[in-house]
């Protein structure tokens, strides 16, 4: 039990990790201070930190490769 619960937090740390470069590698892209959270019902998810509304990652991905930014006003229309 105890390797198992020391697998879990190395992949967590793992996960945290990668979360927080993709964070640094997005925040020149988006128009508003977010973070980023995987939600186990939704998967991973890019968090207004002003109004705690959250979207896809996936999705505001896409609009950053068409658009070059995520605006609030396309973020609000992925809004869950």
């Amino acid at each position: 039990m105890n390797r198992d619960l020391k697998k879990i937090i190395t992949a967590k740390k793992k996960f945290d990790k990668v979360v927080l470069d993709v964070e640094l590698s997005l925040i020149d892209k988006v128009e508003f201070e977010f973070t980023i959270f995987d939600q186990s019902s939704d998967g991973i998810m890019l968090l207004d930190r002003q109004t705690s509304n959250n979207a896809m990652l996936k999705d505001c991905i896409q609009v950053i490769e068409e658009k070059g930014v995520l605006s609030m006003k396309d973020y609000l229309t992925l809004v869950m």
